[in-house]
């Protein structure tokens, strides 16, 4: 029997999903990294970002991607 949806398919499994990887952190010795702490290195990215949209790539605001450029009038995202 054929499935009716693509997703019943045991052999579809990579449909709108990244494929399976590891992260690796650095530490700075193998004490460290058993050490059950997260490493310094860690960043993590969350809170409020400055947000612009805007369709294609014309008309770009110039400058925007240098330290500095005024983004108080972007919306902002979480």
């Amino acid at each position: 029997m054929k499935n009716k949806y693509i997703w019943e398919d045991p052999k579809t499994v990579y449909i709108n999903k990244e494929k399976g990887h590891a992260i690796a952190m650095p530490f700075d010795s193998v004490d460290d990294a058993l050490s059950g702490e997260q490493s310094k290195y860690k960043q993590s990215l969350n809170g409020k970002w400055k947000f612009f949209w805007q369709r294609g790539l014309d008309n770009q605001p110039d400058g925007f991607e240098k330290p500095g450029y005024d983004v108080s009038n972007w919306d902002e995202i979480s």
